[in-house]
């Protein structure tokens, strides 16, 4: 809905990112990863903020525990914005800024 606004009234959409590679925790288990945090835990990254093992659990006040929860609030972004995150690093909450791409 918010990328068919968009189109709508720019008559274009550049989808803002999050430079991670993730994988919904629930799936980690099996992979043999082991978490009791639910989010999204971090594979790999391209930015130096994220850390792998985090578990990206929210995007400013939006709780993100799925993929679809990540992308359908990026979304709603723009390319440039600035998102607070909040992740589990070594099972303690830390959190950061973080500019869209």
């Amino acid at each position: 809905v918010v990328i068919a606004k968009r189109l709508e009234a720019d008559n274009a959409f550049t989808a803002p990112t999050v430079s991670i590679n993730a994988i919904q925790t629930q799936f980690a288990n099996y992979e043999e990863i082991k978490t009791d945090k639910t989010g999204l835990f971090v594979i790999d990254n391209s930015h130096k903020s994220f850390k792998q093992n985090d578990v990206l659990y929210k995007i400013d006040k939006v709780n993100i525990n799925s993929m679809t929860d990540l992308k359908n609030y990026i979304y709603s972004k723009s390319v440039g914005d600035e998102v607070e995150i909040f992740v589990y690093r070594n099972n303690k909450k830390t959190n950061f800024k973080y500019v869209l791409k």
